[in-house]
Order: C-alpha cells, then structure tokens, then sequence
C-alpha cells in the first residue's frame, strides 16, 4: 500500500492481506509530480447531478467523482468541495495539506440538485391502488399520477419508471436513471392489477351446433369460433352447463380474466 505525506514522504506498507509481507519503508526525498486541478476535472458547464444529502454535505468522494475527468483517481482528502444552493455553484478548490496539485479554485454552475422520492408520493404506502392491465405492462402518466401527490408533477420516462408486481401487489416507483429531479425508490404494497373483462376475448357467444351438451363440447366449439383464445392458457376455463337441461347456455370463466361470459348454443339430433 503507498501513501504519500504532505511532508514528502513517500511510505510503502505491507498490505493487511498479505500473507508473505509485514513491516514498511519510507522514502525521505521524494519530489511529486505537480498537477493542475482543473486539468483533472471535467468543463465547467458539465451539467452535475447532486442528491438532496450531496447538496447539504458536498465534501464527500461521491460528488468529486461527479467532476472527476475519466480514468482520474482524486481522493476528497486532496481538495476542498463546497455547494451554495443560492447560486447552484459547486466550487472544487486545492486543499491545503496535498502537495500534489496546484491551480485555483474550479467552479460548475450547471448543477441539479435532486429531492427524495418520497417527497412526491402518496402516503400511506399501503393505501389502495388499482390499475389496469394495460397499465402494469405500459405505464402511462396517468398511471404514474396515481401515485403522486400532485398529477405531473414528475414524468414518466424522465423522472420515475415504475414497474408491478401483481403476485405480490406491489408497484415499485424509481428514479430514472438520468433524472434531475428525485433520486431513490418508493414501494406501494397494496396495488391491485385489474384483469382484463373475458368478454373482450370471447367475443363470439354463439357458438353453433354441438355433439352433445357436454363441458368438452362447448369448450372446443368456444375456441373454435373465438381464435383470440388460442393464446390463453385453455386448460383453465372453467365451463359450467346451465343446471337447467332443457337450456343450452353455459357460463365460462377464466382465473386470468374478469366477470362471467354466457355462450348458448345448440344440440345436434342423434
């Protein structure tokens, strides 16, 4: 492990790991290469992205990686971070202790400070929240907006994602991944998914003439006249023959689908 003191010291340790090494050396006269800061960090009009917690607390490795130029290692220690929330400048300046950077202090103005997540979401958490099929596999702001304090007041896409667990009843609001506006993550526990109606499907509901008023019978003639079915799991309708046997209906159900669809039909004379 090297480490390089303000008083030209450079020492050489062995690491806490290694198993064949113990003890150090240090080097009295050694001479570091001077660099300048601002060639080590990135234009100025960079835009910056701080959290609501970098903002308050800028002196911190995280937020001199943010300006850091690629492939640059800077520690915090080498250099003085501060942030005026006034005028939205982030000033990285030379500490006084590093002896290996020169040049004045490097200003960005180009920095978006974001808020929690939380901040902009309902509470409780665990309140009801319904959406639509359609909605859990392509969110839309309106239902982003369900989730919200306020409608619009973050965009789907630019701001948040959100994604549905509808086993569990959980939709997960995000940050977007470049957003200048929130940062973090915020779990509703009580969503419901609303199924799609089976009527929408199974649109034919007369199904013509059959073999014999059997569940198989009307089954095959059902997804014979409604192809939309043919990518529903078929081994889960449930067919139910009116318990009247002088009437040829049938009610069809789905676990995958809302509400009851009657289907009539007629028997062929043997």
């Amino acid at each position: 492990v090297l480490t390089f003191a303000s008083t030209k010291h450079l020492v050489a340790a062995a690491s806490t790991t290694a198993s064949n090494l113990e003890g150090t050396v240090t080097y009295n006269n050694t001479t570091p290469t001077i660099a300048q800061l601002n060639s080590l960090l990135k234009s100025t009009n960079t835009a910056i992205i701080l959290t609501s917690e970098e903002s308050r607390n800028p002196n911190h490795q995280s937020v001199l990686n943010k300006v850091l130029n690629p492939g640059q290692n800077l520690s915090s220690e080498m250099v003085n971070i501060s942030f005026n929330s006034s005028t939205s400048e982030l000033k990285i300046a030379v500490a006084s202790s590093c002896c290996t950077i020169t040049g004045s202090e490097v200003v960005f103005n180009q920095i978006s400070v974001t808020q929690d997540l939380s901040t902009f979401t309902k509470t409780p958490t665990d309140q009801a929240i319904t959406v639509t099929q359609a909605e859990s596999t392509n969110p839309t702001q309106g239902t982003v907006n369900k989730l919200l304090q306020t409608d619009g007041s973050l965009n789907v896409g630019t701001d948040v994602t959100i994604t549905f667990n509808a086993n569990e009843r959980k939709a997960t609001l995000a940050s977007a991944p470049n957003s200048t506006k929130v940062q973090g993550s915020v779990v509703f526990t009580n969503v419901t998914v609303e199924k799609p109606a089976l009527n929408a499907t199974l649109t034919v509901k007369e199904l013509g003439q059959i073999n014999a008023r059997t569940q198989a019978a009307v089954k095959a003639a059902m997804l014979s006249k409604n192809t939309n079915l043919q990518n529903v799991d078929q081994n889960r309708f449930t067919i139910t023959l009116d318990t009247d046997a002088s009437k040829n209906k049938a009610t069809v159900t789905h676990p995958d689908f809302a509400y009851a669809v009657e289907v009539s039909f007629s028997v062929q004379l043997k």
